[in-house]
């Protein structure tokens, strides 16, 4: 976890957390690879649950950070109970030991909640099943914002929806 706070706490200058951990990282950063799903796959989900997940796999290796991002229009004191029980429905356990931080978002007159832990490649395909499924309107699912991150902080990697995928190479 220490390498992750040097991320938010180093590079923070060149990459601002409401900036890495948000959605549309390919229109934010020149050096982000934008890969689209539904250009490879068309509506075969199971097809692309796959690709994805051994995607992550390759780069993220047997152990990775999870960052995972909700929003609210209050300050609140931990990560949203009722997205932490979607993660609890994929079989996701919130570990112990993570990093919690809230951060008010002027222009859009809300906060944004990230919750980051180190996780395990066995639970790759939960994520990417739960992040799919959202769009689907399939259970389970999760409804948050999900990225992962390698643990030597070369990579952010976000599947933003069915129709594909951001991968941002930090430098």
């Amino acid at each position: 976890m220490e390498n992750l706070r040097k991320l938010l706490t180093k590079k923070k200058d060149k990459y601002p957390i409401e900036t890495i951990f948000s959605l549309g990282l390919y229109h934010k950063f020149n050096n982000v690879q934008r890969i689209y799903l539904d250009k490879l796959f068309g509506k075969k989900y199971d097809e692309s649950i796959d690709y994805v997940t051994n995607l992550v796999k390759i780069n993220m290796g047997k152990q990775f950070y999870v960052c995972l991002v909700d929003y609210s229009d209050f300050e609140m004191s931990f990560f949203d109970k009722h997205s932490i029980a979607n993660l609890n429905k994929i079989q996701i356990q919130i570990p112990n030991y993570n990093i919690y931080m809230t951060k008010y978002i002027k222009d859009d007159e809300w906060y944004e909640q990230y919750l980051m832990f180190i996780d395990y490649n066995i639970n790759i395909k939960k994520y990417i099943s739960g992040i799919i499924n959202r769009v689907r309107f399939n259970k389970p699912s999760i409804n948050t914002n999900v990225f992962f991150v390698d643990l030597n902080l070369k990579m952010v990697i976000n599947l933003y929806d069915d129709r594909g995928l951001d991968i941002l190479k930090l430098e």
